[in-house]
């Protein structure tokens, strides 16, 4: 193979080190600063390589720097590489292969620093071949292979570490087919990862996944494209969404409030923001400098961060802080980046003086019982901190615990018993055990009694049985005056007949807001709403008081009501105090109006509706009135003198007006979450993708090497006459990666005469029993290799895949057969279910039944 035919790529893709760019410049960078670049490098230096395990995640950019550190650097990295083909068998390789996948990929950019230095001989860089490409065609291809066209963080960590392993040991490094195979396959996939997520840059996984995962996978994606295609992709909108890349970065500065707490919405609770170098990042990609100033405002410097299943933020931190802004120094929190709207997704209100965010959203819940735990049930949720600590509580339960104590019955009632059965198989496949009511207690904090929202009819189990998002009716903020309202009656239905399910909230630069819900029914149902509260609350009349470390306080305040409880939950949330209090305020009827005021530091606090739309709320003896929900535009009176036509307005004690009278309120287009990958695997859209996905390979001389017998098959995926014989032995041999590599071939260069070939090695996999496909992890049975052992599922989705793209109609029987005996991975299921579809007809459909009922997301889409 010829390294010529690589005019395709960027003008620094194959001179500069992968995401390091010119290391010339990058060290004159560091060492002519001042200011907070100074401050970092210097502590880098004199403390993160003090500390064993950050040097040993950190010390590639010193040796990237100097030589100095070059022999240290190398001998940890070979010892990180040759741990992979060992870690076959590994559970994180088989169950979380995307978490290994983030750390991997950094591995492979590391080895190219050092290969920049000329610390490799050809013998290593062969050996690291053997050992990241290995890994990538064992682990990310096949799992991100069956899963269908979606995005979050498990699959784009997957295909980015294919991706990038590709280029480097196809391209770059090496010539390995296999990596071609890898680059073309990972970098094809990218463009639906990215567009598939919602055009607002939320991803529906919570801060945590979205913080420590999502950000630095997109902040590598956008360098990668940046450096391997050599064009910006950063405002480029990707299809089906319309999504850029500057959405799904700038999602990390909008989920940390003004004090540095990132939203608990979606699964794991309150945790403060420790990454700093997605600010660097932003800073360098936008060409804005007020994302350096959120560094040191919410000391994120102060720990070694968390990125992509690896500590070694303070390394891309000092790589990404731009040139331009080496000297900058600014500590002052930036106002201009708080407070947002996202139609999709939420709000957030923001008092950046005083530190507080309250935030209401409406995001996604999952479509799936299996997808609930994340994606939740939360209509009109809301999120309040003040000056650092959490007021209204989310998250998970303390381990071991059940604060709830829902029956599996009601949990899983829009199950049938057969797929109550299969979910539970589907789960055993993760080595999950203990039945329904287990599972019952895993998915709890995702059903809509773990919400701060408004419960209906006693049911805080309830999941609506189907992805639900709520629509926005209005956001604005003018002078002093913020307001955003949303309307989701779409998650209670069809359960409970809802017309109207609309929550309004509004904050004043008083330091003040009030939280308006109003609610329909074509029935009389019961209306309960209820919010976390940290456990250190008490209830005094309409009022609760609750009580935060540093003499703080919050007080929650409602109009009369006769069935207002607060009752502790132990056991929720997961953190150091282990429980929280929870506040219900219940209505019964046809409709229910909630109205409830929220002030920090008040002594006393009360609010009283006095018009349809108009409010008195009166703090510390001072009266306030805000009109809310005029959406009418009928003119309110708010006094002798003085009235308007505005949506939602505050008049002050002293008499003076801030109105909102216009505001965002068109809902927007939805979003797509999934796309059909029955007719096509992938969309390149731009034609970048479409000039680097292409390439050619010969057979390797010499032939050696556990990669060899990979690459002489998928060699022949370029060839002009594929050779039948070789991959006909291939796939009926016993090395099961070689025989996976000559099913891909079979199935895209469609060799309909290897068919038969495909059909018999797939009979004979489905009929090996069960503990021998799925051997127990960690420690292969005598006489078998790790790599034999790591099989499991893998040989059997491949050949699945290549009959479906062949439209084999003669392997329906066993199709259906593997979907009916339910005894494989989710893997399985998922290939079979795309299969079926691709070979069409009224006997593929029957065969495909039992996959539809499914309640894994893969299986189910498909």
């Amino acid at each position: 193979m010829k390294f010529s035919d690589r005019t395709h790529f960027g003008p620094n893709a194959l001179n500069k080190p992968l995401f390091a760019g010119d290391r010339e410049k990058l060290a004159a960078k560091l060492a002519d600063s001042s200011g907070l670049l100074k401050e970092y490098w210097l502590d880098f230096k004199r403390a993160s390589m003090r500390r064993s395990k950050t040097r040993r995640q950190t010390i590639f950019l010193p040796a990237l720097l100097s030589d100095s550190f070059v022999p240290e650097a190398r001998r940890i990295l070979r010892e990180d590489y040759r741990s992979l083909p060992k870690g076959d068998c590994a559970n994180d390789f088989q169950f979380h292969t995307w978490c290994r996948c983030g750390w991997v990929l950094r591995r492979a950019a590391f080895f190219d620093w050092l290969a920049s230095r000329r610390a490799w001989s050809s013998d290593d860089i062969e050996e690291a071949a053997e050992c990241f490409v290995g890994f990538a065609f064992k682990h990310p291809f096949p799992v991100l292979s069956a899963r269908c066209r979606a995005s979050n963080n498990q699959a784009l960590s997957m295909a980015l570490c294919c991706s990038v392993i590709g280029f480097l040991f196809g391209w770059k490094l090496s010539n390995h087919p296999t990596a071609r195979f890898l680059f073309d396959y990972g970098l094809g996939r990218l463009p639906d990862m990215i567009g598939l997520f919602p055009a607002d840059g939320y991803g529906g996984e919570g801060s945590t996944y979205t913080s420590h995962v999502n950000t630095p996978l997109f902040y590598w994606t956008h360098a990668f494209l940046l450096q391997v295609a050599g064009r910006d992709f950063l405002d480029e909108p990707f299809a089906p969404n319309g999504t850029t890349l500057r959405n799904l970065l700038a999602m990390e500065v909008k989920l940390a409030g003004p004090s540095g707490l990132l939203a608990p919405w979606d699964h794991y609770g309150w945790q403060p923001a420790i990454n700093a170098s997605p600010y660097a990042y932003l800073a360098r990609a936008t060409g804005n400098p007020a994302y350096l100033a959120l560094i040191p405002a919410f000391d994120a410097w102060k720990d070694p961060g968390y990125l992509a299943w690896g500590q070694d933020d303070h390394l891309w931190t000092l790589l990404w802080w731009p040139e331009k802004f080496k000297d900058f120094n600014s500590k002052e929190l930036p106002s201009e980046l708080f407070g947002w709207f996202l139609p999709r997704t939420g709000a957030a209100l923001d008092d950046t003086p005083r530190r507080i965010r309250l935030m209401q959203v409406w995001d996604a819940c999952s479509g799936t019982i299996a997808g609930v735990g994340r994606a939740q049930v939360n209509p009109n949720h809301l999120i309040l901190d003040v000056a650092g600590e959490p007021v209204f509580q989310d998250g998970v339960p303390v381990p071991d615990r059940d604060p709830w104590h829902y029956p599996a019955s009601k949990v899983f009632s829009k199950l049938s018993e057969t797929q109550r059965r299969r979910y539970l198989m589907y789960l055993g496949g993760y080595g999950i055990r203990g039945g329904l009511q287990n599972m019952a207690r895993g998915i709890a904090p995702g059903l809509i009694g773990g919400a701060n929202a408004v419960v209906v009819d006693n049911q805080p189990w309830y999941w609506p049985g189907g992805m639900r998002v709520g629509t926005p009716l209005f956001y604005a903020r003018n002078g002093g005056l913020q307001a955003v309202s949303a309307d989701c009656s779409s998650f209670y239905n069809p359960d409970f007949a809802v017309n109207s399910a609309r929550r309004s909230s509004v904050w004043t630069e008083a330091g003040f807001g009030l939280v308006i819900d109003s609610l329909a029914s074509r029935k009389h149902r019961v209306w309960t709403w209820q919010a976390y509260l940290r456990p250190d609350s008490s209830l005094k009349g309409q009022t609760a008081a609750v009580r935060l470390p540093g003499r703080k306080s919050v007080a929650p305040a409602w109009e009369e009501c006769r069935n207002a409880r607060l009752r502790t939950v132990a056991g929720f949330p997961r953190t150091q105090e282990g429980r929280s209090k929870l506040l219900s305020l219940s209505q019964s009827g046809r409709t229910a109006h909630f109205s409830v005021a929220i002030a920090p530091d008040a002594k006393s606090l009360s609010v009283r509706r006095i018009g349809e739309f108009l409010f008195e709320i009166r703090i510390d003896g001072a009266r306030h009135l805000i009109v809310a929900d005029n959406f009418r535009r009928r003119r309110i009176s708010m006094g002798r003198s003085c009235s308007t036509t505005a949506v939602f307005a505050w008049m002050r004690p002293d008499g003076s007006l801030s109105e909102l009278l216009t505001g965002i309120a068109k809902p927007p287009r939805p979003d797509k979450h999934e796309i059909d990958d029955i007719a096509a695997d992938r969309d390149l859209q731009y034609p970048q993708f479409r000039r680097l996905t292409r390439w050619s390979a010969v057979r390797r001389f010499p032939n050696h090497g556990a990669l060899a017998p990979i690459d002489d098959c998928l060699a022949e995926m370029s060839a002009v006459r594929p050779d039948i014989a070789k991959l006909s032995f291939a796939i009926s041999g016993s090395h099961w990666p070689s025989a996976v590599a000559a099913a891909e071939v079979a199935g895209r260069r469609r060799i309909s005469e290897l068919a038969p070939v495909l059909r018999k090695r797939l009979v004979q996999e489905h009929s090996r029993p069960s503990a021998e496909l799925y051997p127990p992890l960690e420690c292969p049975p005598r006489g078998r290799s790790v790599e034999e052992a790591a099989n499991r599922w893998r040989l059997k989705a491949a050949l699945i895949t290549a009959l479906g793209r062949l439209q084999d109609r003669e392997s329906v029987p066993i199709l259906g057969r593997i979907l009916r005996d339910g005894k494989d991975f989710y893997t399985v299921y998922s290939a079979a279910a795309q299969a079926l579809g691709r070979i069409g007809g009224p006997d593929a459909l029957r065969a495909l039944k039992p996959a539809l009922l499914e309640s894994e997301h893969n299986t189910h889409v498909r």
